[in-house]
């Protein structure tokens, strides 16, 4: 795919997909054989396509107005890297949390492969008083 689609389907998955809330662009925007390396995976969560669902459906539970941005895109061949900023609000505790990470892709045929993610879950957790 060239870079420019390539960009917005990365831009789909941060703005739309986690940022707006919209679920129904997961079977769009990821493979059938979606593989996420998330070192940080919540054990017992779910793999593919339903893992994804499982992680934007518990972090906007948790933090009902989350918008999540892209700051910056940068594609090559079928990779592309993401630096995103995310601001939400803790239903529990009223707490507002900023957060920021970085993922990488492996795209395929218009659709995200593989997902690389990190981002300061500490520093999350420091925000709500956790740690």
């Amino acid at each position: 795919m060239p870079p420019d689609e390539n960009r917005e389907i990365v831009r789909l998955y941060s703005d739309e997909l986690w940022g707006a809330g919209r679920i129904e662009l997961i079977e769009q925007l990821f493979a059938v054989d979606f593989v996420d390396r998330d070192p940080d995976a919540i054990p017992g969560r779910p793999s593919g396509r339903e893992g994804i669902r499982h992680d934007v459906q518990r972090v906007r539970g948790m933090f009902p107005d989350f918008a999540m941005k892209a700051e910056e895109i940068i594609c090559e061949e079928d990779r592309a890297g993401l630096y995103w900023s995310a601001t939400g609000t803790q239903t529990a505790a009223g707490k507002q949390i900023t957060m920021s990470g970085i993922q990488i892709f492996r795209l395929r045929d218009g659709q995200i492969a593989e997902r690389w993610s990190v981002f300061d879950r500490a520093g999350v957790m420091r925000q709500l008083g956790a740690a």
